[in-house]
């Protein structure tokens, strides 16, 4: 009687802990989407009110996470987007410049599209940025490169870095391609956790990006 009293009581606990789990990992979801919806709401809001001739900095979480109030002598819109990929900007673009006038626009995406989860396809890959960067009108565009992943770090396993170093040559092959300036990344990766940079990689990240000056 005590064994199958001992049986129902670890079921039950299995059940339980089985359906915390759920719901974790469904609580997350709500949360991501809700940062991206609350995110570009308010870039496009600052984008709105943003001073003539300025920069805009489209990004993901590195550029989200980058301070760079000022680049060529001209104010930054950090336009960082955590968790984005470039097909997630072709509807925000448009929107984004409909009422500014920025004299550059720099794109730093493509992290997010190598993660071991999403894997880009690489030639559909060029054709989308491509697309995204003909959206452009009236600014010079600058395209930075994807920086390098540490795949022995906390996350870094989830990244694919022979897929980085593939979308980085389609990523220069779209600037050749739309007159873009393309923007090298640091040859060695300087990251806390296999992929978002430390404050040694994000000074460096932050001194490429003057190549578009």
């Amino acid at each position: 009687m005590r064994l199958i009293s001992a049986i129902l009581v670890l079921a039950a606990s299995t059940v339980i802990a089985t359906g915390i789990g759920y719901k974790t990992a469904e609580a997350r979801r709500p949360a991501v989407l809700d940062h991206t919806r609350v995110r570009s709401a308010a870039i496009l809001r600052q984008a709105e009110s943003f001073p003539d001739g300025g920069i805009f900095l489209i990004g993901d979480s590195i550029t989200e996470f980058a301070y760079v109030p000022l680049l060529c002598g001209r104010p930054v819109l950090n336009a960082g987007l955590g968790g984005s990929r470039v097909t997630e900007w072709q509807g925000l673009v448009p929107k984004l410049l409909a009422d500014a006038k920025p004299s550059l626009v720099i794109f730093a995406l493509g992290v997010n599209d190598a993660r071991r989860t999403t894997l880009a396809k690489p030639d559909a890959w060029q054709r989308d940025y491509a697309r995204l960067v003909e959206q452009v009108h009236g600014a010079r565009v600058a395209i930075m490169g994807i920086q390098p992943i540490e795949p022995d770090k906390r996350i870094g396993p989830g990244f694919d870095p022979a897929l980085v170093a593939q979308l980085n040559a389609k990523a220069q092959a779209v600037a050749g391609a739309t007159h873009a300036v393309f923007i090298a990344p640091p040859a060695s990766p300087q990251t806390s956790d296999g992929v978002h940079l430390n404050e040694a990689g994000r000074r460096a990240w932050v001194q490429r990006l003057a190549a578009a000056c």
